[in-house]
């Protein structure tokens, strides 16, 4: 996506560790126009895939998976991150760390909300190191519900995180990849 590309360099902030940070257009200021654009990208490549729930992690993933979830007509579902000794037992939950951060964090979804029925694709902002894409993915695998697919918007290829994902088995789709970060210059796949 030309259009993205063209934002992550106009407004994308490196930060430390090579981190791009996208707040001014989709992670805390929302480009609502862009948004959209997104949601219309990822729509049309799993509209075919009798997907039944989307699933993301809060707070960035939501907004994102709202807009696929919209086109394709399903509920989303999204992962809370909780305190680890305040977890309950209505809920499925696993621990990833966020590499943002540089923190482990307990992440949840109530046991009533995957099933067994569900068709899943999972949704967020970035693929970094995958931890928060197979945390999800243990969360669905914990529910026995089948994940068709993960959509990421933008991925940071030269980190390892499509690799874990496809070594978990999880198919990855983004829609910009970076390809290096390099003096605070941006290459892309």
């Amino acid at each position: 996506m030309d259009i993205l590309k063209n934002r992550i360099l106009a407004e994308g902030l490196i930060k430390k560790g090579n981190i791009v940070n996208i707040d001014s257009f989709l992670n805390h200021q929302i480009d609502v126009e862009l948004l959209e654009q997104v949601g219309e990208r990822f729509y049309q490549i799993y509209k075919d895939s009798n997907i039944t729930k989307i699933v993301t992690i809060e707070a960035h993933g939501i907004a994102i998976a709202y807009s696929v979830a919209r086109l394709l007509k399903v509920p989303m579902v999204y992962a809370k991150k909780v305190v680890i000794d305040n977890v309950d037992a209505g809920v499925y939950h696993a621990l990833i760390h966020s590499y943002t951060h540089n923190i482990d964090q307990c992440i949840t979804i109530n046991r009533n909300y995957l099933s067994c029925d569900d068709n899943v694709l999972i949704i967020d902002d970035f693929l970094g190191n995958g931890c928060a894409i197979t945390g999800l993915l243990d969360l669905c695998n914990k529910s026995k519900c089948k994940v068709c697919n993960a959509g990421v918007v933008i991925e940071s290829s030269f980190l390892k995180g499509r690799q874990i994902a496809q070594g978990r088995g999880l198919k990855v789709s983004s829609l910009v990849q970076i390809e290096s970060i390099i003096d605070k210059q941006i290459t892309f796949r």
